[in-house]
């Protein structure tokens, strides 16, 4: 009888093996790479921060060989910050406190389609390397310390390369057309509908087009929360749509049953209570009624508000005792 082959030894440069043998995690390796190390360029020629720079490239360059889930979120907010304050703090300084215009700028369109392309190329990464999907077994199952499963080596293959710098492509001149909707237009509840086309040569500077005018900033703040709102609503129903479309036949027979219990719950539920009452008034089983709730709703709860009211005229002086 053999001896079980002994356990296998791992040490801290496993996950960058693993990195480099997955055909599939080199290609987005590479690509995340790129788009990290032209964001933090872009940074430091577009707004001259080289503090900004250093700091989006390490964040990113730790994320990704350390595999950091959140930090990508923290590189937004870091490029987002530098945009705000590129020398660290927010200091009022011109260029600085005024929003530039900025519509369909290539340097600010560069930044943006980098930006997603790391980030989009940062998460492949991670559904790669960990189970994207989790195992929905329960405990009993799963051996304890199992591995997650994850997905097969396979090679990327250029057609899904393409369709991710498409949705690159596509996000980056979504967002620039919104941001133009937001700049170009000015709230005005004076008017209806109270939405008006600025006409002026600056539109994006933060002067007021009257005393009872809305600020750029709250006028640009409150379209992009309606904007949000509205896109949510909207893709929430057309999901939900898309679902119930989608439906196979038992499925659509099961949700019609769930909606006509869920509608018919109360009234079902009323019915077998008076079925049950009556069984147990033919069989001499019904429970006595203990209380007198009725009684007291009926005659003693008026009789108390006559008698508060009737107190408060004594107290004012309206009522002779």
């Amino acid at each position: 009888m053999t001896d079980a082959p002994p356990p296998e030894k791992k040490d801290s440069l496993d996950p960058f093996r693993e990195m480099i043998r997955n055909p599939a995690a080199r290609v987005y390796l590479a690509v995340a790479a790129g788009g990290l190390g032209m964001t933090a360029l872009i940074v430091f020629q577009l707004f001259n921060s080289s503090i900004g720079a250093a700091v989006t490239f390490a964040a990113g360059l730790l994320a990704l060989l350390l595999r950091w889930t959140a930090m990508p979120v923290f590189i937004v907010v870091i490029v987002g910050y530098t945009v705000f304050a590129p020398f660290g703090v927010p200091i009022d300084l011109p260029g600085v406190s005024m929003i530039p215009g900025s519509q369909l700028r290539l340097p600010d369109m560069l930044l943006v389609a980098s930006l997603l392309t790391y980030l989009l190329a940062q998460y492949r990464l991670l559904s790669i390397l960990h189970a994207a999907v989790p195992f929905e077994a329960g405990n009993l199952y799963v051996r304890k310390r199992a591995k997650a499963a994850v997905r097969p080596p396979a090679p990327v293959s250029d057609a899904e390369l393409g369709r991710l710098f498409l949705r690159v492509g596509v996000f980056t001149l979504v967002g620039q057309l919104l941001w133009m909707g937001l700049t170009w237009l000015q709230l005005d509840f004076r008017e209806i509908p109270p939405v008006t086309v600025l006409e002026e040569d600056t539109p994006l500077s933060y002067i007021r087009q009257g005393p009872d005018a809305v600020p750029r900033w709250l006028s640009r703040t409150l379209l992009a929360v309606g904007l949000f709102v509205a896109l949510g609503v909207a893709v929430r129903f057309a999901f939900w749509f898309w679902r119930h479309h989608t439906l196979g036949r038992d499925q659509a027979k099961m949700l019609l049953t769930d909606l006509q219990w869920a509608e018919h719950l109360r009234e079902i539920d009323r019915q077998e209570k008076w079925r049950a009452w009556m069984v147990d008034k033919l069989n001499g089983t019904t429970k006595p009624r203990s209380g007198c709730g009725t009684l007291f709703m009926v005659v003693g709860l008026p009789a108390i508000l006559l008698l508060v009211f009737w107190l408060m005229m004594m107290a004012s002086g309206c009522v002779k005792s």
